[in-house]
């Protein structure tokens, strides 16, 4: 039997929530080139991308991205 998915946010809230996170970030940052933004593997890691994008597009800023990853070895 197939699993019922239940949508938590539309497309368009989801873009608006990253807006959001975005532009907090900027207002608490101060110094945008002091700022870096890791995710965690696995599912961290697009969103963090997704936050620096918007980021990029509010202040035409690169902002460095980085990866960690917690597995045990």
């Amino acid at each position: 039997m197939p699993e019922e998915r239940l949508e938590i946010l539309s497309a368009e809230e989801l873009r608006r929530t990253v807006n959001r996170l975005a532009s907090q970030i900027i207002e608490r940052s101060g110094d945008l080139s002091k700022l870096v933004l890791l995710g965690i593997h696995t599912r961290g890691v697009p969103l963090a991308k997704t936050i620096c994008d918007q980021i990029t597009v509010l202040e035409n800023v690169e902002i460095p991205l980085g990866a960690i990853d917690i597995t045990f070895y």
